[in-house]
């Protein structure tokens, strides 16, 4: 009896102190939850009929449920994966692949194009009825999908989609197949804080109010930021401007920050980018010219990508007509020689492989990367690993 009741008297003791959490020693470290990283896969232009969109989304949903093992198998594997993405162990892969399917937006207009091609079939030879038939659903989305209006509406959804990851507090990396890759380039483009607002606020008409803009501690922003805060303007010639208005500038400005946490993505949120069958550098052509408002963001967004720890790959099969080089591939030298002020790299770096081989003709070779798992990987890890031996070879792996 003497030792129940000195029992009961221990428990009462206890039940009134609080535990600290300092003091609970989890039994299991490795169960401990690590914070994953996300694949988020974009599907490229329709190649069916209108009649077919749904087999089509469901095909797609099918080939990224057949391509993400390959993925995740050699992202584990690679040594060099685990030790700067994965940070030794710090990080996982999440092993459910999300999928962003944009291709039923265009529903309307591709309806329209199957009843002409409809009545030209009546006067048209079987061949040239094919062709023409191949640039509607193939071609048709990807230029549908480069007006601004259209691809504003996607970015806003692809970018609830990497927030829904983040908010767990999971990273992604975005796949861009095909005319996917335009939305890569388009999300980051708008949405990727890499912007010093002043920067486009120019004109002798502004600088009494760049004076009174200046006392306000306003951090880097993205551009979708700038838009939506009528602080910047986009005109019919594709012209980013600020906006003439400058009291809405004065009343907008201060409110900037809490818009940017908003509308972008912050820095860490998106670990990479992996661009496959890419025709981005044919239908973005303007990025090359010098004197264009895209070539000015691109140049910030590529600074930006080197110095927040972005990997940004293009792989490409040798015999797909429609996979294009993104770029040069150059060395941290050459880029430096190219800029007005030195890039210090952290961890980031872009990289082009365009000649890996399919096995495949010409013909079949853009829609091979789904059934030749193998291959494409492949590419994507020597992509990696040649991008990071490209920027970093005089740098210490260990220190990044």
């Amino acid at each position: 009896m003497k030792k129940f009741c000195i029992l009961m008297v221990l428990a009462l003791i206890t039940s009134f102190c609080p535990v600290r959490a300092e003091d609970v020693v989890p039994q299991n470290l490795d169960a401990v939850k690590k914070k994953k990283i996300t694949f988020i896969y974009i599907n490229g232009s329709n190649d069916k009929s209108s009649e077919n969109r749904l087999e089509f989304r469901e095909r797609f949903e099918n080939d990224v449920r057949g391509m993400h093992p390959y993925i995740i198998k050699a992202f584990n594997e690679d040594q060099l994966v685990r030790k700067t993405l994965l940070k030794d162990g710090e990080l996982e892969l999440n092993e459910e692949p999300v999928t962003f399917y944009w291709g039923d937006k265009s529903f309307t207009e591709v309806s329209n194009l199957d009843e002409k091609m409809t009545i030209s079939s009546i006067f048209s030879p079987r061949l040239s009825r094919m062709v023409r038939s191949v640039f509607a659903h193939c071609l048709h989305d990807a230029v549908w999908v480069q007006k601004y209006r259209n691809m504003s509406v996607i970015i806003d959804e692809l970018h609830r989609k990497v927030k829904y990851e983040t908010d767990k507090g999971n990273q992604v990396i975005l796949l861009g197949y095909s005319a996917g890759s335009f939305i890569t380039y388009e999300y980051f483009l708008n949405k990727f804080i890499s912007i010093d607002p002043a920067i486009l606020i120019t004109g002798s008409e502004y600088d009494e109010m760049k004076k009174l803009l200046g006392e306000e501690q306003i951090k880097p922003t993205c551009l979708d930021a700038l838009l939506e805060s009528d602080i910047v303007t986009l005109d019919i010639s594709g012209k980013y401007k600020a906006n003439l208005d400058r009291q809405l500038i004065l009343k907008n400005y201060p409110l900037l920050n809490e818009k940017t946490q908003t509308t972008c993505f912050q820095d860490g949120a998106v670990r990479g980018v992996v661009n496959f069958a890419s025709p981005l550098s044919l239908f973005y052509s303007e990025v090359s010219d010098s004197k264009s408002d895209l070539n000015f963001l691109s140049k910030l967004m590529y600074r930006h990508i080197l110095e927040s720890g972005v990997f940004w790959l293009t792989v490409n099969y040798a015999e797909d007509p429609l996979g294009f080089p993104a770029s040069r591939n150059i060395t941290l030298e050459e880029l430096n020689k190219m800029t007005a002020e030195p890039i210090v790299p952290k961890g980031g770096f872009v990289y082009d492989v365009s000649n890996v081989r399919s096995g495949r003709s010409f013909v079949t070779a853009h829609l091979a990367y789904w059934r030749t798992q193998k291959r494409f990987v492949r590419g994507v890890i020597q992509a990696y690993n040649l991008g990071y031996q490209n920027l970093y070879k005089s740098v210490n792996q260990g220190e990044l």
